[in-house]
């Protein structure tokens, strides 16, 4: 079928319209390829030359692509939206501004907000694959929750002791990270991934030093964890307060239930699943005047904006040299 314009716009205007239509109504999406120049031509019953004059004008607009030797595919960066749905989404976003201005955020606070939403709706296939590696498996979960807040990441975990590397995803890893007191160790093992280490710092969480700051050192303690180097940071902790070890008994999670009678204060490795499994023990040792500590650790500030910065380039690599698959369209 013949599908020619006949109407009072320009032929080439016309064509432009119809491609911008199609897009908005998604009969054609981003990365989609366009027929060629000789079949719009024909469809359309109007000159090669009129059809080149409207797609030089939609990749002039930055609605289309031209790949030399291959043909016109629409941009991944296009925005075709109707005016009122262009104009609704404005007033939406100036609104949600508005409001966060309230709540006391600048203008640069906002806009590296909308950085990390939008970079949280990427497409899995372009997350950046960050492998921790450490020897303490109490303090992984802490680990988990804070990269987690880095969009578009993916998190292994790499166990060393002993000399030894466990649970060997390291050669799948954009970047590895790992405390200084591991990197000479894990870079002596595996030199060539010396590229892809950075190392970070550790502090413990300022509310759990202010509640290790309140105890008085009558205290009895109990530490329930599954590393010794991990008791071994908790008892530092405890002993830059004057709380000596021999005031701490250290206990594995399958004894907690009868650790909690011979103690009055608890210490848990933060994102511990122990609540959860001993539900009705630790609920009696708070009715009965016990208290619980998370021990919490986080990731210094400096050390987490360096990493932070080194996916957010990793992903901007990524998502350069992928190429949208081919898909040709017909009408």
């Amino acid at each position: 079928m013949n599908h020619s314009i006949k109407n009072s716009e320009p032929l080439y205007k016309q064509i432009v319209e119809w491609v911008l239509f199609n897009i908005r109504n998604q009969t054609i999406s981003p990365g989609d390829k366009l027929p060629t120049e000789l079949e719009l031509a024909g469809k359309f019953g109007v000159s090669r030359g009129t059809v080149r004059t409207a797609l030089n004008i939609l990749c002039q607009t930055r609605v289309l692509e031209p790949v030399q030797g291959s043909g016109y595919y629409v941009s991944d960066t296009q925005d075709v939206l109707e005016e009122t749905r262009h104009t609704y989404a404005i007033d939406r976003v100036e609104s949600l501004i508005r409001d966060l201005q309230q709540q006391g955020l600048d203008n640069n606070g906002i806009s590296y907000c909308f950085r990390l939403a939008m970079t949280r709706m990427e497409e899995t296939e372009n997350r950046v694959k960050i492998t921790v590696i450490e020897c303490n498996p109490d303090i992984l979960p802490v680990y988990h929750r804070q990269f987690k807040q880095i969009p578009g990441v993916e998190i292994d975990y790499c166990l060393i002791e002993t000399g030894k590397l466990f649970n060997d995803c390291i050669g799948r890893a954009d970047i590895i990270v790992t405390t200084p007191t591991h990197f000479k160790q894990v870079t002596e093992i595996r030199p060539d991934i010396i590229e892809r280490i950075i190392k970070y710092n550790i502090s413990i969480n300022h509310n759990t030093l202010l509640t290790i700051s309140a105890l008085t050192g009558s205290e009895k303690i109990g530490l329930v964890c599954i590393s010794p180097r991990y008791a071994q940071m908790v008892q530092e902790a405890l002993s830059s307060f004057h709380i000596h070890a021999e005031n701490m008994t250290v206990s594995t999670p399958a004894c907690l239930p009868d650790l909690l009678h011979e103690i009055d204060f608890l210490i848990l490795p933060a994102e511990s699943q122990l609540r959860e499994e001993f539900p009705g023990e630790i609920d009696s040792f708070l009715a009965g005047g016990g208290r619980i500590l998370d021990f919490d650790y986080q990731i210094e500030k400096g050390s987490f904006a360096y990493i932070e910065e080194q996916v957010v380039s990793i992903a901007a690599e990524k998502r350069r040299m992928e190429k949208p698959s081919p898909v040709l369209v017909s009408f």
